[in-house]
């Protein structure tokens, strides 16, 4: 990181981008031997999520958001998507309701 900071100074582009990545490969690493590291590559928008939650619940923190999206190089969802996401499950459940109840509704034909 340092090494990072000191090339930003004096302004050598191509330098501060290997610097950048040699660094992230290095914080990968870290995060595939010992995820929690204090140097390991962590999703601050789960990490934050956890926080509030540990915070909110006073019990133990919440797992991070959306690990298998996370793991599976997918980003997660937005929260306008999250919204749409679950405005449509609604709508889908409302409709399978209906249908049975129609279902249960209608005499079977006559023979």
């Amino acid at each position: 990181g340092e090494a990072v900071a000191a090339a930003k100074r004096t302004g050598d582009k191509p330098d501060v981008e290997r610097k950048v990545k040699a660094l992230v490969e290095l914080k990968q690493e870290i995060t595939e031997i010992d995820p929690s590291h204090p140097l390991a590559v962590v999703d601050k928008k789960a990490k934050k999520a956890a926080e509030k939650a540990a915070k909110k619940g006073g019990g133990e923190p919440a797992a991070p958001a959306a690990p298998a999206a996370a793991e599976g190089g997918e980003k997660p969802l937005s929260k306008n998507a999250q919204k749409a996401l679950a405005k449509k499950q609604a709508k889908d459940k409302r409709k399978a309701a209906a249908i049975e109840a129609n279902k249960a509704a209608t005499p079977p034909p006559p023979p």
